[in-house]
């Protein structure tokens, strides 16, 4: 049984190289879709908008018409904060599961295991890391959105902070994120979720460049959808 450790240890070289590149390919195409966007009355909110529709559609969970409704406002809940200028903080974190899950008290208080047998952070060691996070957060050293919205969203999946929703929670915050930034929400597809699995799989949960690259994939495939472009997504995961 292998323990799923959180340690927010710092990228090597060829991992920054890499994400910058990645970076780069997506500031690519950002200003390929705000050239489209300039022949058309089609805007980024607009956008956004058919890729959570996109979101519903692949989602088990939010299949559930109870846990779509609540999944919708916390959709309206970074809506409201972006709209109002609001950057991140760690209490948003705990505020936006609390909202999707109707639960005033969501950190979970005893282990959790994965459907493989994996144990996912010790409850002994959430305080703590906790605080970690909210430092990290607070002083906002991730060097460029790709990166921070990539880590949180790992973060969250890799403790399995809360009693139930960390999925759904840690894609809203990345989403929040990388709206803020003007870039896409994420958007998946079954055969991204199969290439991932092949590719990446499990150690996602265990690498944070991992994690970072797997967002990337999932932003990239929102601008090919609308820019009807065909990455070779294998090509990008493979390690």
């Amino acid at each position: 049984m292998g323990f799923v450790e959180f340690v927010f240890s710092d990228l090597n070289a060829d991992e920054v190289f890499n994400i910058r590149l990645f970076n780069q390919t997506l500031n690519e195409r950002v200003k390929c879709l705000e050239f489209q966007g300039s022949k058309r009355s089609f805007d980024f909110s607009e956008r956004s908008a058919l890729l959570f529709e996109n979101r519903k559609s692949i989602s088990t969970s939010l299949s559930n018409r109870i846990e779509f409704c609540l999944w919708l406002k916390g959709l309206e809940y970074i809506q409201q904060k972006i709209i109002s200028g609001d950057q991140i903080q760690f209490s948003n974190i705990i505020d936006l599961n609390a909202l999707i899950t109707k639960n005033h008290d969501p950190i979970r208080n005893g282990e959790v295991y994965s459907d493989r047998g994996y144990q996912y952070m010790p409850h002994c060691m959430l305080k703590s890391s906790m605080e970690q996070m909210d430092e990290l957060i607070k002083r906002d050293k991730f060097f460029n959105p790709l990166e921070k919205a990539g880590s949180i969203r790992y973060w969250i999946a890799t403790t399995h902070l809360f009693k139930d929703a960390n999925g759904r929670t840690a894609n809203l915050v990345c989403d929040w994120i990388l709206i803020s930034n003007n870039i896409l929400p994420l958007s998946f597809s079954k055969g991204i979720q199969n290439i991932y699995s092949t590719y990446v799989g499990w150690e996602h949960r265990r690498n944070r460049f991992l994690a970072i690259k797997k967002t990337y994939t999932s932003v990239l495939n929102s601008y090919d959808i609308f820019l009807g472009k065909k990455t070779d997504y294998a090509n990008v995961l493979q390690v």
